[in-house]
């Protein structure tokens, strides 16, 4: 008889799990909003007979936040013994915060019909950044300085600077990282080789 096995990054997936977990790529982790990321699973048909996904849609996914997850890549039917196909979930999240769905398989499986596990995943905004003007040059060194609003997550904030536009260089905010609300202030000293060869003076925004 048929066996069905889903796994998410080669672990095994309960069926009936209620637990997702970054382990096994049921939790897709925090994506931006408007943008995605997408996590592939694989059905395994460890039985002696061939394994028959059934329904309008092979995976399903339904729950509060459905609409936020979709099916790119469904898997093959049937699936020969021994053998196994994938299928792609994709997480496009349409509000901040935890969003929740749930993946329901199909199958010929008799004790794991249907073969369902819990998804997640994070919306979060973008954070929001201003940069001023370059101060308190000295002859090698130099103050950037700006603000940067997390918008409710946590930010690492950092400035990029050189001698072009390219930059070249990194310093982290003695600020970061930020959390919260509302837009704070944000300050890092930066230091060059000589004045001239490496001037801080085209600050880049804190990213």
């Amino acid at each position: 008889s048929p066996e069905i096995d889903i796994q998410g990054n080669s672990i095994s997936i309960a069926s009936g799990d209620t637990t997702p977990a970054l382990a096994e790529g049921t939790n897709f982790g925090p994506v931006l909003l408007a943008a995605n990321t997408t996590k592939t699973f694989t059905i395994k048909n460890t039985g002696d007979a061939s394994l028959t996904l059934s329904g309008a849609s092979l995976v399903q996914v339904s729950g509060a936040n459905a609409s936020d997850f979709d099916v790119s890549v469904q898997p093959s039917s049937p699936v020969a013994a021994g053998a196994s196909t994938t299928f792609t979930v994709r997480f496009t999240p349409s509000a901040f915060g935890t969003r929740l769905a749930s993946v329901s398989v199909f199958n010929g499986d008799s004790n794991e019909n249907p073969y369902t596990f819990a998804i997640q995943g994070a919306g979060r905004n973008a954070p929001a950044a201003l940069t001023n003007e370059v101060t308190s040059f000295t002859a090698k060194t130099a103050t950037l300085s700006g603000s940067v609003n997390p918008n409710s997550d946590s930010t690492t904030v950092s400035f990029q600077y050189g001698e072009t536009t390219a930059y070249g260089k990194t310093v982290t905010a003695s600020q970061s990282p930020l959390t919260g609300a509302s837009a704070s202030d944000v300050s890092a000293s930066c230091s060059c080789v000589a004045w001239g060869t490496d001037m801080p003076g085209k600050g880049g925004p804190p990213a």
